[in-house]
């Protein structure tokens, strides 16, 4: 699975200097995956405060998009399926660094990420921070089947110990 992984500037490669760890979740766009400026953005942000940060591309988004295809992540349960369990495996990357505190492993996902990281979060007792900006879904745009599969997201949310937070960055 295509990713960046990076970890703070300063950090010295030992188990004596263990980070927090976020495995940040992309938006739908436009298939760019893991080099939509949000998620660049975030990495970099995230890296000078001294998070180690995995973000990985969605299946058919960045490197894992094939020439010619159409979005099928619009309420496909295979997609839905094979997206949550990449990101699990990420967890299991995140937790096989030396450098990782794993007492400190947030999800933080925006978007289609959000969406894509509430199912994560719901099954997940390994992650302690969960951040959820604008999680959402084009049910619009989806088959008239797939909106009932939509409202089903929400039966993960009890699973997540506290509610969603809105903040916003200083200038």
């Amino acid at each position: 699975m295509p990713a960046y992984f990076t970890h703070p500037k300063n950090s010295i490669f030992s188990i004596a200097t263990r980070h927090p760890a976020v495995l940040l979740l992309h938006g739908a766009n436009d298939f760019w995956g893991k080099n939509e400026d949000w998620s660049l953005e975030w990495m970099d942000i995230l890296a000078r405060e001294g998070w180690c940060v995995l973000v990985a591309d969605f299946y058919g988004f960045g490197e894992r998009k094939k020439a010619g295809q159409k979005p099928q992540w619009w309420g496909s349960g295979s997609y839905t399926m094979q997206s949550v369990t990449d990101q699990r495996r990420g967890i299991d990357f995140l937790f096989s660094r030396p450098e990782v505190d794993t007492t400190k492993v947030a999800l933080m996902g925006g978007s289609m990420g959000g969406y894509y990281g509430t199912l994560v979060a719901g099954l997940e007792s390994r992650l302690t921070t969960v951040v959820l900006t604008v999680p959402g879904f084009a049910a619009g745009r989806a088959p008239d089947d797939a909106l009932a599969r939509f409202s089903h997201i929400l039966n993960f949310a009890p699973r997540v110990s506290a509610w969603p937070c809105i903040w916003r960055r200083a200038l």
